[in-house]
């Protein structure tokens, strides 16, 4: 009897240990992709991360872009080298956050430039015959003695105060996040991957898992420019599914046209679902549509949208300019586009 009972713990010993060693093995992703991935679900309740960008070209780094900071923490374990870095995520509170790593490249905007010493020049700069005169300084300081009174004696509201100061915070922060879509970056590939932070245990301890990953990969930044003779151009797959475009700004504004073959998407033949039809205009089914954004930092931008599957062409022109810029791209069922070439020639 007593032989049993050993056994019996021996065993229950085993499957304690087995149990403790599939929670901490790696699991690997992406393995069909460039950007191959590597994480391990830790005793302490977080997760090792490693990724894998050293079949992208010299120049590109990983990014990080949560969509809650107060769910979980991203710190870099084992700095990058040769592609290949090491994050360890840490659950902070329970729910769940999206991470969304990318490989990218900095690149200068078509439109923007260096400032010289002239543009440096601030409204600050003394006029030479400023203050030559006692009485009209002397005038000049009374004015502003007289306006700082008057300014002491209005009663203020904090609240409002406040209130005013948070409407515009957040205004400037909308505006450089519609900014910031405009601003070129190189990204070829990203893996976005959501974590469930759950409570274990009785003293709130918290556990990371990793429920979700998901790897796109892209094109990277198209452009023409000095180094092929064309006007300066750049255009981009978004991360959201729609095309991006900076044009350089000339005298008069770029215009826009397209022409296009709709896909039927293939009805599955399933009763009370109806494959929907895209409107007609002026003889075309209007699979896209090209919003005209206007001068962002010293180039005119445009967003293409994808509305239905299919294929087009769309060409950008200028007055002054001799040539066009034509983009053919192709439509994917959920609206996200590829682009198939993009060059400047002549119009067709």
């Amino acid at each position: 009897m007593k032989k049993a009972n050993r056994i019996f713990c021996v065993l229950v010993a085993w499957a304690m240990l087995l149990g403790l060693a599939g929670c901490g093995k790696m699991n690997t992703g992406g393995e069909d992709t460039n950007f191959p991935y590597s994480w391990k679900e830790e005793r302490r309740g977080t997760v090792l991360l490693k990724l894998d960008g050293s079949r992208s070209p010299e120049g590109y780094y990983w990014s990080i872009k949560s969509t809650d900071e107060t769910v979980l923490e991203v710190k870099v374990v084992k700095k990058e080298k040769k592609g290949i870095i090491t994050y360890r995520i840490k659950p902070l509170k329970e729910g769940s956050a999206q991470v969304v790593f990318a490989r990218e490249r900095d690149l200068t905007s078509t439109g923007e430039k260096e400032s010289t010493s002239s543009e440096a020049a601030t409204d600050s700069d003394e006029p030479e015959n400023q203050a030559s005169g006692t009485k009209d300084g002397m005038a000049s300081a009374r004015e502003e003695e007289i306006q700082l009174e008057d300014i002491k004696e209005q009663e203020t509201d904090p609240s409002m105060e406040a209130e005013e100061a948070s409407a515009a915070a957040m205004a400037s922060e909308n505006f450089e996040a519609y900014l910031s879509r405009f601003r070129v970056k190189d990204i070829i590939g990203e893996i976005e991957i959501r974590f469930d932070a759950e409570p274990v245990g009785k003293k709130g301890k918290l556990k990371l898992s990793l429920v979700l990953a998901n790897t796109k990969e892209h094109k990277g930044i198209m452009q023409g420019g000095a180094q092929t003779g064309d006007i300066d151009y750049q255009l981009w797959e978004d991360s959201d599914g729609s095309l991006r475009l900076r044009l350089s700004k000339q005298e008069e504004a770029w215009s826009t046209s397209w022409n296009g073959k709709y896909e039927p998407v293939e009805d599955p033949g399933i009763p009370g679902i109806v494959v929907s039809v895209p409107e007609m205009r002026d003889g075309k089914y209007i699979i896209l549509e090209i919003k005209d954004e206007g001068i962002l930092e010293g180039a005119q931008c445009f967003t293409v949208r994808g509305l239905e599957q299919g294929t087009a062409t769309i060409e950008f022109s200028n007055p002054a300019l001799d040539e066009v810029l034509l983009i053919q791209i192709k439509i994917s069922a959920n609206g996200e586009i590829e682009v198939l070439s993009d060059s400047m020639m002549a119009p067709q």
